[in-house]
């Protein structure tokens, strides 16, 4: 469900209070014209009674303001206190859906596999994500699985004699093995819940085979909930359903010899999220706020959106110190950086803006969480916050965007 604060209500408007200078000219005239009435109206003998005269040029009519300013008090009494009402409730409202809108994920595992990750250097994280970082791209014309022999697009490094299905089962097998090692602190009970992300031509016994080989071989003994939804969307349904409990969740997210492969890449992507803090993981404590989805496929939209995961993170344009942008069509390229111009966020194209499609290729369904893969890996070795710019690969015109940031640092303003 998406927390929007723009449809609570408006403030009821308050009761304008009675006004004195109103009421001393009411009580002027009430005076006037009692004196008057009575002088006109009267007997002539009722001037020669003072306490009758006073009483009927003065006293009635100061007994008849006194009621209506009485009446005037008590319509503005009722008024004020309906309009209060109205705004504690909206008040209680608002604070219930910007906590709402707060929750956020810990990032206890990322376990990223692009064409650009080179397994013979001594630290292949931060050799990933510096070329991840640079403005190298990864594609080139080679010979696809689908046996075509030139055509654009990025690939896995593969082994020898290696087969798309091999390369699946020896990846998969990485990521389950760094899952793993996080899972064993947590208690077998514990709540396991997956969501799997797939672009591929491989076919679903395929698949299915290589994941069982993969799992078996790391040696976990968990079974597993399927949840529902796509892309981002399944974040967005965890964070308003299940975010104050204690299960775990595992995103699964890979483009493996996919079907169209023209400026494509191949990656593999495996996560795993926490609902409360965690002392396993040996880096900065990253979360993952919640995303937001454009409304509307335009510039406007996309500078509210990004103004509202910036909100839900609880930290500023300025503060930002990477943007990752995946599964953005050209069409929204102008779009994006006029909203990140207009929002004051340092990032450009030259310096903290990192396109994903144009350093890998186009990823499918994974793009959204190559992205944050990547995100939360500069987090954890730079210790700055970051911003995800996603489409979800299935075609919807709506960019998701997504803070994620160090919990340790304040980053207020």
């Amino acid at each position: 469900m998406v927390v929007r604060l723009d449809e609570i209500p408006a403030p009821a408007p308050q009761p304008a209070p009675p006004r004195l200078w109103v009421w001393l000219g009411l009580l002027l005239i009430c005076v006037v014209l009692g004196v008057c009435l009575v002088l006109w109206l009267a007997e002539s003998s009722m001037t020669e009674e003072p306490g009758y005269f006073w009483w009927h040029s003065l006293g009635l009519p100061l007994l008849a303001w006194c009621g209506l300013g009485a009446l005037r008090a008590l319509v503005f009494t009722l008024q004020k206190g309906a309009a209060d009402g109205w705004d504690a409730a909206r008040e209680e409202d608002r604070l219930s859906k910007v906590n709402q809108g707060r929750r956020s994920q810990q990032v206890l595992v990322v376990s990223l596999h692009t064409a650009l990750r080179d397994e013979q250097v001594e630290d292949i994280r931060a050799q990933q994500l510096k070329a991840l970082q640079g403005k190298v791209s990864a594609l080139r014309a080679q010979a696809s699985w689908q046996g075509e022999s030139a055509v654009r697009h990025s690939r896995l490094p593969i082994g020898e004699m290696e087969r798309s299905v091999d390369v699946l089962q020896r990846l998969l097998s990485q990521v389950f093995a760094d899952m793993s090692q996080v899972l064993a602190s947590f208690p077998p009970d514990l709540p396991l819940a997956l969501h799997l992300d797939v672009n591929t031509s491989l076919s679903d016994k395929v698949i299915v085979e290589a994941w069982k080989q993969a799992w078996a071989g790391a040696g976990i003994r968990r079974a597993l909930q399927a949840t529902e939804g796509n892309g981002l969307a399944v974040i967005d349904q965890w964070l308003d359903h299940r975010a104050n409990d204690q299960a775990l969740l595992m995103i699964i997210a890979f483009q493996v010899a996919p079907g169209v492969v023209e400026e494509s890449t191949e990656a593999v992507v495996g996560m795993l999220f926490g609902s409360g803090p965690s002392r396993v993981s040996p880096h900065p404590h990253v979360y993952l706020h919640r995303p937001e989805q454009e409304r509307e496929p335009s510039t406007d939209g996309l500078v509210s959106s990004i103004h509202q995961a910036l909100n839900w993170a609880q930290i500023g344009p300025g503060s930002l110190d990477g943007v990752w942008l995946s599964g953005i069509d050209h069409q929204r390229q102008a779009d994006v950086g006029t909203a990140l111009e207009r929002l004051g966020v340092p990032a450009t194209p030259q310096k903290g803006q990192h396109n994903l499609d144009t350093i890998l290729g186009r990823s499918g369904k994974a793009a959204p969480w190559l992205a944050i893969a990547a995100a939360a890996q500069a987090i954890q070795l730079e210790g700055r916050p970051q911003l995800t710019l996603c489409g979800d690969g299935t075609g919807s015109p709506g960019l998701w965007c997504t803070a994620i940031r160090p919990i340790a640092v304040d980053l207020q303003g």
